[in-house]
């Protein structure tokens, strides 16, 4: 048998020993016991960039989202609706108060782009074509990531405050590895954003040190954080959507197929489909929250 999962941390206890292989649809395999995995002989895979179209549509939805204040627009109009009784003075009051919602475009902006792989190069283009100016930041970045890229079109930092400097927008597309991307966004760093600036993130919650985002907030900071795992620390402000969709979950079975049948076992393909363990976490998609001043 093979296990599939996306979001559930795997423990070795449930790997059953008739477990031929583990496959994780999305680029990160963080929460599976790789270690332990290797030491039983069981191959464990991923999906990078199976998910990288759907992030991207959720990265362009967040910027707009962010700027156009229209979380808060629809909590100001249930509000009113909770208020008022009658739908004459419900739209009065509606017309009345939007212009204490308004936005900034995002023609002419600058989006940071921190990881410029499978996700990073899509949202680059994507925000291209939308007028945006671009900054992309990757040390590590790959002939393959880079042929991906627009060329003349993007700005590359070398250092990650010339990127944090000058963004109207951040938005981070880089693993997690402990001790070496943990708080990458740290207390230092933060204080060189703009003061209006937006931070997307996608990826995971340990990039950024939470605790010096609130202390930036509290101190000020008019900037939207959008993400889409929940945050103790900064939980207080939050409307949630779903993160993720099924064609990219389709996108990810096949791509992890490949990889069984390329190993001449076919471990993942339509033949052994219901010999997959899928592992419950909640639906599909994780929330989306966004958190402001306001």
């Amino acid at each position: 048998m093979a296990i599939m999962l996306r979001s559930h941390q795997l423990q070795s206890d449930d790997v059953p020993t008739s477990t031929r292989a583990i496959a994780r649809c999305g680029a990160g395999v963080n929460n599976i016991p790789v270690e332990d995995m290797t030491k039983r002989g069981i191959p464990v895979f991923n999906s990078p960039g199976a998910n990288a179209n759907s992030v991207k549509e959720l990265v362009l939805c967040s910027m707009l989202l962010s700027s156009r204040r229209i979380v808060q627009g629809i909590a100001h109009v249930d509000k009113i609706f909770e208020e008022e009784d009658d739908i004459a003075v419900i739209k009065k009051r509606v017309e009345k108060d939007k212009s204490a919602f308004g936005g900034q475009e995002l023609t002419g902006k600058t989006v940071g782009i921190i990881g410029l792989g499978h996700i990073g190069a899509l949202v680059a283009n994507a925000s291209i074509q939308l007028g945006m100016n671009v900054i992309g930041y990757d040390p590590a970045l790959s002939v393959e990531s880079a042929w991906k890229l627009p060329g003349h079109d993007i700005t590359r930092a070398t250092e990650l405050k010339e990127l944090l400097a000058n963004s109207d927008y951040i938005t981070l597309h880089v693993p997690y590895i402990k001790g070496v991307t943990h708080h990458l966004l740290d207390a230092e760093k933060l204080r060189s954003i703009k003061p209006t600036c937006n931070i997307l993130n996608f990826s995971r919650g340990e990039l950024i040190d939470s605790e010096a985002l609130l202390s930036l907030y509290n101190g000020g900071h008019r900037g939207t954080y959008v993400l889409d795992f929940p945050d103790e620390v900064l939980h207080g402000h939050s409307r949630h959507r779903g993160a993720s969709s099924w064609r990219q979950h389709r996108r990810g079975g096949d791509q992890l197929g490949r990889h069984g049948r390329r190993r001449g076992e076919g471990l993942l393909g339509a033949r052994h489909h219901s010999q997959l363990r899928e592992f419950p976490h909640g639906r599909l998609a994780a929330p989306l929250a966004v958190v402001s001043s306001t």
